[in-house]
């Protein structure tokens, strides 16, 4: 029994040890990720967006995949996911409409710390994406 919490626990404090991290990165370790940006406009191709990331698009809007945990919306599931979400959380980026709805991995139509935390679990290889949406 004493084994399994001491696995939890460590477990736990590496999950805590790299949100802390992703917090200190400073922000031109993300250039190289395709994170949407509302400044400069740039979204992934035939999203069904405008520019500003709002959704609306040019008539041709077609609903992209719901792919849960990818926020950033490149298609894959990282720890840049994680990043982005949390600073969503505390208000200093936006995210788009899909980025929304694929951070919302709990199903409860509520983005939140919940929701983080479930993402870095699965990027840390804990649950599988395939397990989401978790409840």
């Amino acid at each position: 029994m004493k084994k399994m919490i001491s696995k939890m626990n460590v477990r736990a404090m590496m999950i805590l040890a790299v949100m802390i991290y992703l917090f200190a990165l400073p922000t031109e370790v993300l250039a190289q990720n395709a994170v949407p940006d509302s400044q400069s406009g740039t979204v992934k191709e035939g999203a069904g967006q405008d520019n500003n990331g709002n959704g609306e698009g040019n008539g041709e809007s077609q609903a992209e995949e719901l792919t849960y945990g990818d926020v950033d919306c490149n298609g894959d599931v990282n720890i840049y996911d994680v990043r982005l979400l949390n600073r969503y959380l505390l208000g200093t980026s936006p995210l788009t409409e899909q980025g929304k709805k694929n951070a919302d991995v709990d199903g409860n139509q509520i983005i939140d710390t919940n929701d983080s935390l479930k993402i870095l679990k699965c990027v840390q290889k804990l649950i599988e994406q395939s397990e989401f949406p978790i409840k």
